[in-house]
């Protein structure tokens, strides 16, 4: 996995937590609160986990490098 992939994801996963925490701020629900930090939990330790594993392991391999890997 190339720095911009993990630099992409923790930026998106960062984006998903702003916005639902000003969506919580704005319903003030407490049953949507907990389904949304159960799902960001969620998504947080598998994105996490994809990171330290170095990418994604359904990706193809060539040679040992993903083929998806190469660049432009």
């Amino acid at each position: 996995m190339q720095m911009l992939d993990r630099i992409l994801a923790i930026g998106s996963l960062a984006g998903v937590i702003l916005f639902c925490y000003i969506l919580m701020k704005f319903v003030a629900e407490p049953d949507l609160w907990v389904v949304i930090i159960m799902v960001l939990t969620i998504a947080s330790y598998f994105i996490i986990r994809e990171l330290r594993q170095g990418g994604s392991h359904f990706a193809r391999k060539e040679n040992g490098q993903n083929v998806g890997d190469r660049g432009a």
